[in-house]
This record gives structure tokens, sequence and C-alpha cells, in this order.
């Protein structure tokens, strides 16, 4: 792999990443506050 199919591919990866980090972060805050 090459750095120009590293570079096209960061935009996807990033679009998919995004959500996906965002959508963990609200769950563990839903796990924490229903713990307290």
């Amino acid at each position: 792999m090459n750095i120009v199919e590293m570079l096209l591919w960061l935009p996807v990866v990033l679009m998919v990443f995004i959500p996906c980090a965002a959508f963990v972060s609200l769950i563990c805050d839903a796990i924490r506050g229903s713990k307290k």
C-alpha cells in the first residue's frame, strides 16, 4: 500500500471511525450514569 492510497482512504476511515467513537462514548456515558 503506497502513500497515495493511504491518503485516499483516510477520509473514508475518519467518516466511519468518528461516528463509531462517538457512539461508544455515548454508551459508556449511559452505563456510567446508570451505575450512579
